[in-house]
């Protein structure tokens, strides 16, 4: 996407992170969301802790 008026500006706001386990390899990952999937493996079977 162009901008003809120069660089866009992107706010971010705060959003809290929950730290998940993959319950497949075991790895602990912080993630935003309700659909969380491991980054390792890819598995949508992960818990909160």
């Amino acid at each position: 996407m162009c901008s003809g008026a120069g660089p866009m500006e992107i706010t971010i706001l705060d959003a809290e992170e929950d730290t998940h386990q993959c319950r497949a390899c075991g790895k602990q990952f912080r993630g935003r969301g309700k659909k969380a999937r491991c980054p390792d493996c890819g598995s949508s079977d992960v818990k909160a802790l």
